[in-house]
């Protein structure tokens, strides 16, 4: 498996994080200076590098105003390296099992169109870079508050 992280270049906004940490700081008292999204895909499939790499730059970003990183998916999260920051927390949010992910389905089927025949199925997600002074109990309230529905969504965070 194959993750893809799509998201903004330095020098252009973020609208999503921007209204994540307003959200947050919105919450109460939170140290959060900054928060930068990534659109994150999951991709299940017989897939080399080559291919990732492919279908992150002429698919999934817009090479004007976005980039791409991609690393093989680790359900220990470790992939989450790609979303590079110092003293950030990551979080990233997923439908659960059983949720209907349309925009899954669409690239999945969009990948195909490239050419790209192995893939079995693709899941989106958002994963969070939060930057500022939190503790762990601060972060975990956040998820639930602000950035992840419980009902159908998965979270999980880590430090980095």
């Amino acid at each position: 498996m194959w993750v893809v992280g799509v998201g903004y270049k330095h020098e252009h906004r973020d609208p999503a994080g921007e209204n994540a940490k307003a959200d947050i700081l919105g919450l109460g008292s939170y140290d959060v200076k900054n928060v930068k999204t990534l659109q994150t895909y999951v991709i299940d499939g017989d897939l080399e590098s080559g291919d990732a790499e492919r279908i992150g730059r002429e698919l999934l970003a817009d090479g004007v105003i976005q980039y791409f990183k991609f690393s093989h998916f680790s359900d220990d999260g470790s992939h989450a390296a790609f979303a590079s920051a110092s003293n950030a927390w990551i979080v990233e949010v997923f439908f659960r099992p059983g949720v209907m992910d349309p925009v899954g389905l669409s690239v999945a089927s969009a990948i195909s169109v490239l050419g790209v025949k192995s893939v079995r199925s693709v899941r989106t997600g958002t994963t969070y870079v939060i930057e500022g002074d939190l503790s762990e109990s601060e972060v975990k309230a956040i998820c639930e508050k602000c950035l992840a529905n419980d009902l159908i969504q998965t979270y999980a965070y880590r430090r980095i």
